[in-house]
C-alpha cells in the first residue's frame, strides 16, 4: 500500500494497461466468418464467449509464479483455494504460446 500510495494512481494505471494490452497482442484469437447455418451462435457472440475466457485465463494465471494456476481463478469460492493437478495440463499449451515464462513457472509445479 505504502508503494502504492507514494507511487500515485498513474503509474498503476499505465502498467496495468500495459499489462493487459500485451496480454490482448499475445492471446487474442479473432473469429471470422462462422456459418451461421452450422450453430446457433452469430460470429459476434462467439467471438465474445472466446474473449470471455481469454479473459479468465489471465485472470487464472496471472499471479501463477510459484504456487500454480488455481481451480476456479482467483476469485472463485467452490473450491475453496484448492489446486487440481489437471489444471495446468489443459491451460499449459496456451500458455506455452501466449506466456512462456507462466507456463515454465507451471510446469515445474506439474514434475
Amino acid at each position: 500500500m505504502d508503494r502504492a500510495l507514494g507511487g500515485g494512481f498513474a503509474p498503476l494505471l499505465a502498467s496495468q494497461e500495459q499489462y493487459v494490452d500485451d496480454f490482448w497482442r499475445r492471446s487474442d484469437v479473432r473469429v471470422s466468418d462462422v456459418r451461421e447455418d452450422c450453430t446457433k451462435m452469430s460470429t459476434v457472440e462467439i467471438q465474445q464467449a472466446i474473449r470471455f475466457n481469454l479473459f479468465h485465463i489471465l485472470q487464472a494465471s496471472a499471479r501463477a509464479d510459484d504456487t500454480g494456476v488455481p481451480a476456479k481463478g482467483l476469485t472463485g469460492q467452490a473450491y475453496e483455494g484448492h489446486y487440481f493437478w489437471d489444471t495446468e495440463i489443459y491451460l499449459l499449451p496456451f500458455l506455452i504460446y501466449t506466456s512462456p515464462c507462466v507456463a515454465r513457472c507451471c510446469s515445474s509445479i506439474i514434475r
